[in-house]
């Protein structure tokens, strides 16, 4: 018994001094945050281009003429830090928008969200620090991100995706130019090719739906992993568990798609990601309504807070 009263008295005084240090921690600076909105006219066929460093880029598609710019800059240093950053509009054929800095980049995160007709081509997306969103746009599109995730769904074009530490999810575009990553799984759909297409990462699982029309010659090979053909007709060449070599149709462009460290999976496109992505949600869910459903009644039996009939 005292023993235990020792060891609470310890606790109590390690927590206690602890509160102290959090008490006496100076405050950095104050938090801190700005708007940005405007709208632009363009015409019909203007490229857009999107170049950030700290900070999320949202570009989606909607039904009026004009194209809006809304950003938002925070940062956890007080006004003066914020007023480092601006934010800069150019328009005409290509119309871009920039952060811009004073001096050094400053801590102050920018995230945008960028609203354009169906006649912008959306050009060129970059960041280096925060996840790229592309939704419903027209045109082909380069992707490039450091930190971040990238997606990209119902796009009307041809996309190529890059970036290092992070995700890259496509999902219903016309086609793709090149999917990359170092650290992160890539899933993605691929309905046509036009030219010799590139799918790389070296951490991470890649799942791909291709189209059970296309002609195309495809390689797959992973160092530490699986490779593995699902529901597709492949005229083979090479089949071991870490590489699959192959003819689809009367064969075409270059399909290479490689991996270090995770599998690979192929399989035909039907739903393809977001059909398989929402299956895979409601059964995990069902399996943890269940477990928690049998946890429950466990406890209750075991203190006898009811009885058994």
């Amino acid at each position: 018994m005292a023993r235990n009263y020792r060891i609470a008295l310890v606790l109590i005084s390690i927590l206690f001094a602890m509160s102290l240090v959090g008490y006496v921690q100076p405050t950095v600076g104050q938090s801190a945050s700005e708007e940005f909105q405007q709208t632009y006219d363009v015409d019909a066929g203007t490229e857009l281009k999107v170049e950030n460093i700290n900070g999320d880029i949202t570009v989606e598609a909607w039904n009026n003429d004009d194209v809006e710019v809304y950003a938002e800059k925070v940062t956890q240093l007080g006004q003066s830090e914020l007023d480092k950053v601006s934010i800069e509009v150019t328009t005409g054929n290509v119309m871009t928008v920039k952060t811009a800095y004073t001096g050094q980049i400053p801590d102050v995160t920018v995230n945008y969200r960028i609203r354009v007709p169906s006649d912008v081509t959306v050009k060129h997306l970059k960041t280096v620090n925060g996840d790229i969103s592309l939704e419903g746009t027209n045109g082909d599109t380069t992707l490039v991100n450091t930190n971040g995730d990238i997606s990209v769904k119902d796009a009307d074009g041809s996309i190529k995706a890059t970036t290092t530490n992070g995700d890259v999810i496509i999902d219903d575009v016309t086609g793709i130019r090149g999917v990359q990553t170092t650290t992160g799984k890539i899933e993605v759909e691929i309905p046509s090719l036009s030219s010799n297409v590139q799918i790389k990462t070296t951490n991470g699982a890649i799942t791909a739906y291709i189209a059970e029309n296309l002609n195309a010659d495809i390689l797959m090979e992973t160092t530490n992993g699986q490779v593995t053909v699902h529901d597709l007709q492949l005229t083979l060449t090479t089949s071991t568990a870490t590489r699959v070599e192959g003819t689809m149709g009367n064969g075409g462009y270059d399909l290479t798609i490689t991996n270090t460290n995770g599998n690979i999976d192929l399989y035909k496109l039907d739903g393809g990601v977001s059909a398989d992505g929402e299956g895979l949600c409601l059964g995990t869910l069902l399996i943890s309504m269940f477990s928690i459903t049998a946890l429950v009644a466990y406890a209750l039996v075991r203190y006898r807070k009811i009885k058994l009939i």
